[in-house]
């Protein structure tokens, strides 16, 4: 079995240069933490490092 960074860091070598087409081409990042945690849109913007206006 894999652990969480191996999965983390299979999941990012297959997304590189994965694009989200939008208005910008926005790039996927992986997030990952440890526990249990409400996954609210001001939480993902902070784990991101956005802006308070950014949408989610």
């Amino acid at each position: 079995m894999k652990s969480d960074e191996q999965l983390l860091e299979e999941l990012e070598t297959l997304t590189a240069g994965l694009l989200f087409m939008s208005e910008a081409d926005y790039p996927f990042q992986a997030l990952s933490w440890k526990g249990s945690v409400a996954l609210t849109d001001d939480y993902l913007r902070d784990a991101a490092a956005r802006k308070n206006s950014s949408r989610v």
